[in-house]
C-alpha cells in the first residue's frame, strides 16, 4: 500500500531540488496535498480521487477547485514518472473540469 504522507513529502522535495520551484508554488501543494490525504484517509485510488474531486466542487468556487486538482494532478504525475503507480486513470479523463459529467460518465463505465 503506498505510503501516502511520506510520497507526498518526497514530491515536495523533488519539487524544491530537482524543479528549483518557488516556496510560494510548494506551500500551496503542501497545503493542497495536505487536505487531499485527509480528504482521502490516505489512500491513493480513482475511487478516493474521484470523491475528492467531487467534494472540492461542492466546497469551493471553480478557480480554487482547478488549483486544488492541478496539485493532485501534478503529484499524480510525479508518481507516475518516478514509477511509484501505475497508470490508474488516463489524466485528460481524471482531471477533465470544464464537462464533469463526462468525467462521471467516463470512470462509471470502467
Amino acid at each position: 500500500m503506498l505510503n501516502l504522507t511520506l510520497q507526498i513529502q518526497l514530491f515536495l522535495d523533488y519539487c524544491k531540488s530537482r524543479k528549483f520551484l518557488n516556496d510560494k508554488t510548494i506551500k500551496a501543494y503542501r497545503i493542497d496535498l495536505k487536505q487531499f490525504a485527509e480528504c482521502t484517509d490516505n489512500v491513493f485510488s480513482k475511487e478516493t480521487i474521484c470523491h475528492y474531486i467531487n467534494t472540492l466542487h461542492e466546497q469551493f468556487k471553480p478557480k480554487t477547485v482547478k488549483r486544488k486538482i492541478a496539485s493532485v494532478k501534478a503529484f499524480t504525475h510525479y508518481l507516475l514518472i518516478e514509477d511509484v503507480i501505475e497508470s490508474i486513470l488516463s489524466t485528460k479523463s481524471m482531471f477533465h473540469l470544464k464537462n464533469r459529467s463526462y468525467f462521471l460518465k467516463q470512470f462509471h463505465s470502467m
